[in-house]
């Protein structure tokens, strides 16, 4: 049976389908060569550093970094549900370059896109986009429960976590990397898979607590009159 929560994963899986579909059919989506092209003829100081910065933020060095602190953290302070979300969550990223061998898009290389990074493998999705939206975002979804009921640290880790997302992101078109649409694919994959593995661990925590207070029921002994 359908129910209403399950709209923003289906709504998901559906866009990141269409989008694939398109890729596959087109090529190169409209907008995807504009967005490139008026992106790089931007000039403005620093700009060129953040790009770089986001380019070794969506890393796998620097991702897998941040995935064993925050890991060995949450072990530390015994946070064993915030561990499966973040575990499971970035399991999913071995679908990237799966993902890449099975669509096989080549990467910009049309006149007037400048590319200024030696990528290696095929184009879609961004795995710099679909790592980091899985590793960067579990990160975010893990300070939202451990700082439960601190909203503005709550809201200083999201804004932080998606800050870098975005110059991540941006940093896959400005370097001439990927299109638009790859790093679209990317992040939807990657929101696909958090709410998925979020909702995953929420539902066997549910599971084990209910059998367990049934169980705590029926060890009791019944009240003597």
């Amino acid at each position: 049976m359908f129910h209403v929560t399950h709209l923003p994963t289906v709504s998901l899986a559906v866009f990141a389908a269409i989008l694939t579909g398109l890729v596959l059919a087109l090529g190169i989506l409209p907008g995807d060569v504009e967005v490139s092209r008026g992106f790089q003829s931007v000039h403005v100081p620093l700009l060129s550093g953040l790009m770089r910065f986001g380019d070794s933020a969506g890393s796998k060095v620097w991702l897998f970094s941040l995935l064993g602190v925050v890991t060995l953290g949450l072990l530390s302070i015994r946070r064993w549900r915030e561990l499966s979300v973040l575990a499971m969550a970035s399991s999913f990223y071995v679908f990237s370059p799966l993902l890449k061998e099975l669509i096989q898009r080549p990467r910009p290389n049309l006149d007037g896109i400048n590319v200024l990074v030696t990528p290696v493998g095929y184009s879609f999705p961004s795995g710099h986009a679909m790592g980091s939206g899985l590793i960067i975002g579990g990160v975010v979804i893990v300070a939202l429960l451990v700082l439960k009921g601190r909203p503005v640290a709550q809201s200083i880790a999201a804004a932080a976590g998606l800050s870098v997302l975005a110059i991540i992101g941006a940093s896959r078109i400005y370097l001439g990397a990927h299109w638009l649409s790859d790093v679209v694919a990317g992040y939807t994959l990657a929101a696909l898979f958090l709410l998925v593995a979020t909702r995953f661990v929420g539902r066997r925590l549910a599971t084990a607590r209910s059998l367990s207070a049934r169980e705590g029921s029926l060890h009791q002994s019944p009240v003597s009159k």
